[in-house]
C-alpha cells in the first residue's frame, strides 16, 4: 500500500528546518502533496505582499528538489484545503503547521475531512523551543498561577537551542487540483503602484537572503544601545538585519537565524511575546491585560498637541508630530513597511504617553502597515506602550528629543521630509506644517510630568510580574488575577478615579 500525505503549510513556508514538512514526509513517503492558501484578489497590506512573495520563493525551492506546490485562492481556507484532500482517493494523513495569531483555521478543518482521516497539528515550529520549554522558564507564582515577568524569563532561559534540521529528500510530488489558483509565481500579480514600491525594498525573498540578512550585523537592539558617536562616524557600529519580515512569514526558522548571527536575547523577546499570549487569555482577544492603567495614562494629561484625537493621530500617522525620529519613522513606515525597533519604540510613545491616544489605534495602523506584522508581538508591543501590558519597560522615552548619534542624524535627515503618496484619507492633512519642535518639547515634557503616578505603576508591574490563573491545559489561558502577590482588583483601585470600572480579563 502506497503512503500518501497532503502538508497544508500556514506559517512556516520554508523547507529546512520544518517540523510538519518531516512530519508529512514521514507519514506519506509515497507521494506528498504541499498547499498553500491565499485569499482571492491583490494583497492589502505589506505583510500579505510579502507572503505571496515567500510563497512564490517556496514553490521554487521545492521544485528545485524535486517536489511541487499547489496554491489554492479562496477565502475560506479550511474548505479549500478540505476539497483538495477529498479529490485524493487514499491518504494516510493531513498534516498541517499552526498560526499561533489565526488559531482556528487548523480547528475549522478537522471535521471538513473524511472519516477516519485525522488533522495532524504541528506546534511551536516558529519557536526555538518546545512551548513547555519556555513554559517552565515562565514560572509559577507564590499566589498560585504563572508569573509572567520579562527579566525572570530572561533569566532562567537556557541558551542552548536544539539546532535547524535540514529536511532530507522530498517524497515524490503528489498532483492536487488547482482549486481555483494558479501558479505560485502569478499570485504576485497584480500588485499596486504602493505594493511593488514596499516589495522591491526587502527582494529578493529567499532563505539565501534572509541569511545572508542575519549574518550582516546585530540587531537593532544593539542599535539602541549605541551611542558613541565617534564609533557610528567610523563606521563600526552595525545597522539592524531587517530579519523580522522573513521570520514572520517562516522563510527561515528562529533557529536558522540564531546560526547565522542573530542575538539570543533579541530571539527570546519573541519566544516570550508567544508563551504570553498563550498564557494569558486576554492578549489573544485584543483586551489590555491591565485596563484601568491603561485608561489612568489616558487620562492623566490635559497637554494637547492638537485639537482632536482624530487630528493628532492622523498627523502621527503622516510623520508629522515635531518629533524628528518618529516623523522619520512614521514616513519609513508607509514608504517600506518597516522600521527599526527602537523607532518602533519612540513612536508608540510618542502616540500614548505625547498625543494621548490609545494603544489599539496604534496597533491597528502597525497592522496595517507593517511588512512584518505579527498579531502576536504587535499586541504585546502596543499594550507595552499603552502602559497596560505585560512589561511597560519602555516608558518615559524622550521621544521629542533631537538625534543624538550621527546614524540617528543620517535617519532624520534620509526619511523625515520625504515626498511620499499617502492614502485618501490623510491627504487632507499632508499640507500641513509640523508643530514648532520648542511647542512640541515643552508639551511632551508637561505630559510626562502629569504620567508620574502611572509610570510608577507601570514600574510595579515590570518588577513583580503579572500573575495569571494557571494549572489547567497547555492549550488553555487563563485570566490575569493579580500583580506580584497584590490582587489585581487591589492593584488597580490604588489608580484612583480611572480605575472605577471592574477589569474586565477573561
Amino acid at each position: 500500500m502506497e503512503l500518501q500525505s497532503i502538508l497544508w503549510l500556514q506559517s512556516c513556508l520554508r523547507v529546512d528546518d520544518n517540523a510538519a514538512l518531516r512530519k508529512a514526509i514521514e507519514r506519506g513517503p509515497h507521494g506528498l502533496g504541499v498547499i498553500v492558501v491565499v485569499e482571492l484578489g491583490p494583497p492589502r497590506t505589506p505583510e500579505a505582499i510579502f507572503r505571496r512573495a515567500a510563497i512564490a520563493a517556496l514553490s521554487e525551492e521545492l521544485a528545485c528538489r524535486g517536489g511541487g506546490l499547489t496554491v489554492l485562492v479562496d477565502q475560506n481556507p479550511a474548505e479549500a484545503v478540505a476539497r483538495a484532500v477529498s479529490a485524493v482517493p487514499s491518504l494516510a494523513a493531513v498534516v498541517t503547521d499552526y498560526d499561533e495569531a489565526h488559531p482556528s483555521a487548523a480547528e475549522h478543518l478537522a471535521p471538513l475531512l473524511p472519516r477516519g482521516l485525522a488533522l495532524e497539528v504541528v506546534r511551536d515550529d516558529s519557536l526555538l523551543f518546545p512551548f513547555f520549554t519556555s513554559c517552565r522558564a515562565v514560572g509559577r507564582a507564590r499566589g498560585g498561577g504563572k508569573s509572567l515577568r520579562w527579566a525572570a524569563f530572561l533569566k532562567m532561559m537556557d541558551s542552548t537551542v536544539p539546532s535547524a534540521v535540514r529536511t532530507g529528500a522530498l517524497p515524490p510530488r503528489l498532483q492536487l487540483g488547482s482549486g481555483g489558483g494558479g501558479g505560485a509565481a502569478a499570485i504576485l500579480v497584480p500588485l499596486s503602484k504602493w505594493g511593488r514600491a514596499v516589495l522591491a525594498a526587502w527582494e529578493p525573498v529567499t532563505v539565501s537572503a534572509a541569511l545572508q540578512r542575519a549574518s550582516q550585523g546585530l540587531s537593532s537592539a544593539a542599535l539602541l544601545k549605541a551611542t558613541d558617536i565617534g564609533q557610528q562616524a567610523q563606521g563600526q557600529v552595525c545597522v539592524p538585519t531587517g530579519i523580522s519580515p522573513f521570520l514572520r512569514a517562516g522563510v527561515i526558522s528562529p533557529r536558522q537565524a540564531l546560526e547565522a548571527g542573530v542575538r539570543f536575547r533579541d530571539l527570546l523577546w519573541r519566544e516570550f511575546s508567544y508563551v504570553c499570549w498563550r498564557i494569558a487569555a486576554p492578549l489573544a482577544r485584543g483586551v489590555p491585560l491591565i485596563p484601568a492603567l491603561g485608561a489612568a495614562a489616558l487620562a492623566s494629561s490635559k497637554s494637547q498637541l492638537f485639537r482632536t484625537d482624530d487630528e493628532a493621530f492622523d498627523m502621527w500617522c503622516l510623520g508629522k508630530t515635531g518629533g524628528g525620529m518618529v516623523d522619520a519613522g512614521m514616513r519609513q513606515l508607509w514608504c517600506e513597511g518597516w522600521m527599526p525597533r527602537h523607532i518602533r519604540l519612540l513612536c508608540a510613545a510618542c502616540l500614548v504617553e505625547g498625543l494621548g491616544v490609545s494603544w489599539t489605534r496604534g496597533r491597528d495602523w502597525f497592522a496595517h502597515t507593517l511588512i512584518d506584522h505579527d498579531p502576536v508581538i504587535n499586541t504585546m508591543m502596543w499594550q507595552n506602550a499603552g502602559l497596560c501590558g505585560v512589561d511597560p519597560f519602555y516608558r518615559a522615552l524622550k521621544w521629542e528629543e533631537v538625534p543624538c548619534t550621527v546614524a540617528d542624524e543620517k535617519y532624520v535627515a534620509e526619511w523625515a521630509d520625504r515626498e511620499l503618496a499617502w492614502p485618501p484619507h490623510l491627504q487632507r492633512l499632508a499640507a500641513v506644517s509640523r508643530p514648532e519642535w520648542q511647542h512640541v518639547r515643552t508639551v511632551a515634557q508637561e505630559r510626562r510630568r502629569d504620567l508620574r503616578p502611572v509610570f510608577a505603576a507601570a514600574s510595579r508591574v515590570c518588577q513583580a510580574g503579572l500573575r495569571v490563573e494557571w494549572g489547567r491545559r497547555d492549550d488553555d489561558p487563563g485570566p490575569v488575577v493579580g500583580v506580584g502577590r497584590v490582587g489585581l482588583e487591589t492593584f488597580c483601585a490604588g489608580l484612583g478615579a480611572c480605575s472605577s470600572s471592574p477589569p474586565d480579563t477573561r
